[in-house]
């Protein structure tokens, strides 16, 4: 049997996800249940608001196998029984990634797709939503197609950072990008170009602690998964090594609370692949990774989002690649 590749097991099927139940909600600590996404998604970017989560785009299953990208948007609050629908994107796309500044959601980057079929054209597009409008409008390109990157705002800068980019002028598959460390702000309406990261790679997942940027796993393309864990001091436009993770996991999330990152799944290509339960928790005064308490539902390509007191770890996928892709959401505490 030939080895298993990213490209092959997001064009396979998977087994029928199964409707999450709702756990107890007030939970002083570990792990909870929220309200499930109303479709099944992975290769997602979610992001809050104004105390309101906000995802959009990604790719959707139906009957257990992936359908292709969708243009649906959804918000929910902690609260809320259900999740609620808003204006879809422009057009069908996964992996894009959204960030709320100023008072918008921003949608950076991304493939774009044709219906039910999984193409990978990457684009240079930034997307901007209103919620008083309920409305996308577009908003300045940045200067290059990016896909698979880590992105966050700090003091209403927007930082893209990594990910995929064409290696050539063939922008459809999967195999036309290479990783990348290239580093783009979007300040205002203009773009300008920070300090590279150290490290090349896509997949990768990000936070803001302490006013430093943290970039933290991921994968390349032919080194499979990463422990690399690198901090950009944004006023001095420098990079810095911090403590590795403790294991590589290419296709995780992951956000601040508390003054402490935290990590949570990703998969695996090598032995059959799979996808990681384990979750970390980094603590920078002391430049240490510990293990927390296990997902109750390991996924990848899953989207992790702070409110309050609590991480939202969102939809994804229970199996490698496209299989089991997954409506459940899962609440951490502390």
């Amino acid at each position: 049997m030939p080895p298993i590749s990213r490209r092959s097991v997001l064009t396979s099927g998977g087994a029928a996800y199964l409707a999450a139940s709702i756990w107890p909600a007030q939970a002083a600590s570990g792990w909870a249940r929220a309200p499930s996404l109303p479709l099944a998604v992975q290769e997602i970017y979610p992001n809050a608001l104004s105390g309101r989560i906000h995802l959009a785009g990604g790719l959707y299953a139906g009957d257990g196998e992936i359908r292709g990208a969708t243009d649906r948007h959804f918000t929910w609050a902690p609260g809320e029984n259900s999740w609620t629908e808003r204006a879809p994107l422009p057009q069908r796309r996964h992996h894009p990634n959204l960030v709320g500044s100023d008072d918008r959601i921003f949608a950076l980057g991304g493939f774009d797709t044709r219906a039910d079929t999984l193409d990978w054209t990457m684009t240079a597009e930034t997307l901007i939503y209103n919620p008083s409008a309920d409305q996308w409008t577009k908003g300045p390109a940045s200067p290059e197609p990016h896909g698979e990157t880590v992105c966050v705002s700090i003091a209403s800068r927007i930082h893209v950072i990594g990910g995929r980019t064409p290696k050539g002028t063939s922008n459809q598959t999967w195999t036309d990008h290479i990783d990348s460390d290239r580093h783009f702000v979007l300040d205002g309406g203009s773009w300008e170009r920070a300090a590279p990261a150290l490290v090349k790679r896509n997949s990768a997942a990000g936070a803001v602690l302490n006013d430093n940027i943290h970039v933290v796993g991921g994968r390349q393309v032919g080194g499979g998964n990463l422990t690399a864990h690198e901090v950009y001091d944004a006023r001095e436009d420098r990079w810095r090594n911090a403590a590795p993770m403790p294991q590589g996991q290419g296709g995780l999330a992951a956000a601040a609370l508390g003054g402490k990152l935290y990590a949570f799944g990703g998969e695996f290509f090598d032995n059959g692949g799979g996808v990681y339960p384990e979750a970390w928790a980094y603590d920078p005064l002391t430049d240490q990774w510990t293990a927390i308490a296990d997902m109750p539902t390991p996924r990848h390509g899953l989207g992790a989002v702070t409110l309050g007191e609590s991480i939202y770890v969102i939809g994804g996928a229970k199996g490698v690649g496209g299989r089991e892709t997954s409506s459940v959401v899962e609440i951490y505490r502390p």
